[in-house]
């Protein structure tokens, strides 16, 4: 509560924002009793911080905390797929939304389903013109972009953990297999290894290990 109240004050001064965020990330760190504290709070929080600059400071809110993350406001997830996929932000900003999604989708390597197809849901709703490029990854597209599909393509992969079927179909309309195949084989402007396993992992998936992938 002191710490919204003190973004409300001092919502302008990017200095006073930082350094509150700063504070509640070392509040929450490996605290699950400060957690709940924040998670009260973060609808308050989130009117006066910016997920393009401070999705690390919610992230922490919920870090591998089962019981927030299977509760976790639907508008937050929306919030934060409208960044991922938007062409405007930096792909830091990118980069971190992708990583807070993450931690919600799957927390110690279980699954929560909810959240899982929230995100697929909702990334698809807000995809605009990018979701169409992750299964291009063509020549023309800069280092960037290139990571940018790379981090989505691994969050649709970890969405569809655990046969979750609804991600998978809505995974599988997305990008199919002939196009990762595509990419994998691409020899004359080939991506770097480690942008190409987030395609392998969502291959094997949805492709190989899903019942109804075929």
């Amino acid at each position: 509560a002191i710490i919204a109240d003190l973004l409300r004050k001092h919502r302008w001064c990017r200095r006073v924002v930082r350094q509150a965020c700063v504070l509640l990330k070392v509040f929450c760190y490996q605290n699950t009793l400060n957690q709940q504290v924040a998670y009260n709070a973060v609808e308050a929080l989130l009117q006066y911080l910016d997920l393009t600059q401070n999705a690390d400071c919610i992230a922490e809110i919920f870090r591998d905390n089962v019981a927030l993350c299977a509760k976790v406001n639907v508008d937050l997830i929306d919030c934060a797929t409208k960044v991922v996929v938007s062409s405007s932000v930096s792909l830091e900003a990118c980069l971190n939304n992708v990583s807070l999604l993450k931690g919600l989708v799957v927390v110690h390597g279980v699954p929560i389903s909810r959240n899982q197809t929230q995100v697929v849901q909702s990334l698809t709703e807000h995809e605009g013109a990018f979701m169409s490029q992750l299964a291009e990854m063509s020549a023309s597209m800069n280092a960037s972009q290139k990571e940018r599909c790379a981090a989505v393509v691994e969050l649709l992969y970890l969405c569809c953990l655990g046969f979750n079927t609804i991600s998978e179909s809505i995974c599988r309309g997305l990008i199919s297999a002939t196009a990762v195949l595509k990419i994998l084989a691409e020899a004359e402007n080939p991506i770097a290894p480690e942008l190409q396993i987030p395609y392998i992992h969502l291959m094997i998936e949805i492709f190989l290990l899903s019942d109804h992938a075929f």
